[in-house]
């Protein structure tokens, strides 16, 4: 679809011109300068909430569009960090998830490199990610801290989380590695910026459904999953973006029909996976 005169003079003033950041990575003006392979319009855009959670709960959809080169996009809210400052941790999360993408699109696991830009919005910077042998692929690492399963974050990195910048209870969230500031009517206008700029056929969230887990809760969906797809969610309605809209679940009973199951606690997501695989999913 084309996108209006009114998103490309918005898109314009949101936008600065390029430079060569000290990092390597080039800044963009415009997100039309990524080329081509990384403007396909019409393809499909999974929302996760932590770097892993769309190789867990987003597959086989995902596996299946990355290997047959389907426009992919795929937008990470935080950096699963789990409270560790040390952008290293996060770091090797990325890498190893950009190693799990090069497997999926059949390419040398250990020998497909990836290269970087920043998308400069205003004075945040967005890190976008792609391989070099794989085009069409594209990870957006937003790198919000992890707020921990209940919501309530860490005190490492100020107990912020993105359940309590969409519940009000704080103004605004930083990335961990600083390089982007966004109180919540920011974050939605940046998702739209993203959506309309891909135009996806399918856009993909995690369950917006389910309940947001309180503060310690262990036995509910963590905080981070439900609050990132809401987000998504009120953007598709606010801003009217097309699309044919997936949740991970269709149901909600259909996500917790083994909630009786369920541990009185369960501190990372790892260990929730691991143990409730028989949980039944559903994409499509």
């Amino acid at each position: 679809m084309l996108v209006s005169a009114l998103f490309y003079g918005l898109l314009q003033q949101l936008l600065v011109a390029s430079v060569v950041s000290a990092e390597g990575l080039i800044e963009v003006a415009d997100f039309g300068e990524l080329g081509n392979d990384y403007n396909c319009p019409g393809g499909n855009v999974y929302f996760v909430a932590h770097p892993v959670d769309a190789l867990l709960y987003h597959n086989p959809d995902l596996y299946h569009d990355v290997h047959t080169f389907k426009c992919t996009t795929v937008v990470v809210f935080t950096a699963g960090d789990r409270g560790v400052k040390d952008t290293s941790f996060t770091d090797s999360l990325e890498r190893g998830l950009e190693t799990s993408y090069n497997f999926m699109a059949g390419a040398p696991v250990n020998q497909t490199g990836w290269d970087g830009v920043k998308v400069a919005c205003g004075d945040a910077l967005i890190t976008l990610r792609y391989p070099k042998d794989a085009k069409g692929l594209l990870l957006i690492y937003l790198r919000f801290p992890d707020g921990a399963s209940g919501g309530q974050g860490y005190k490492e990195t100020g107990q912020v989380s993105l359940k309590k910048l969409y519940q009000n209870q704080i103004q605004s969230m930083s990335s961990i590695d600083g390089e982007i500031t966004y109180n919540l009517d920011g974050l939605k206008h940046l998702i739209s910026i993203i959506l309309q700029w891909k135009s996806p056929k399918f856009i993909r969230t995690l369950d917006d459904l389910t309940p947001i887990a309180k503060d310690g809760e262990y036995t509910a969906e963590h905080a981070d999953h439900s609050v990132s797809a809401r987000i998504v969610h009120d953007v598709i309605k606010e801003y009217k973006i097309p699309g044919n809209v997936t949740r991970q679940c269709k149901l909600y009973k259909e996500c917790f029909k083994n909630s009786g199951l369920m541990p009185k606690e369960t501190p990372d997501d790892v260990k929730y996976t691991v143990e409730y695989l028989d949980r039944e999913y559903y994409i499509t």
